[in-house]
């Protein structure tokens, strides 16, 4: 049983190689990202992303104590259905 459940998560991991990587070419420009928490998408260097969420990196650090020193400090601090921003200002949304 354990196998069973390592080789899934291989797959799983694969998988989720195969479609960052796919998807990276459509990332270019400027774009946002958003509750990234601590794991960033993988951008290509051509990207340049902001980071939004809802709480500072304080606040994420004290809603999420496991992930203490790992958490990304937000550029933008806003909710996800009322982005600071002018429509179509932004080549890509995450």
């Amino acid at each position: 049983m354990i196998g069973e459940g390592f080789v899934a998560l291989e797959k799983l991991a694969l998988l989720r190689w195969i479609e960052n990587r796919s998807l990276r070419r459509y990332f270019h420009g400027r774009g946002m990202e958003i509750g990234a928490l601590w794991r960033r998408f993988p951008l290509p260097r051509r990207a340049r992303v902001w980071y939004l969420d809802r709480l500072s990196g304080r606040g994420l650090e004290e809603h999420y104590p496991e992930l203490k020193g790992n958490i990304l400090q937000p550029d933008l601090l806003a909710d996800a259905t009322e982005l600071p921003l002018a429509p179509a200002s932004l080549d890509f949304l995450i």
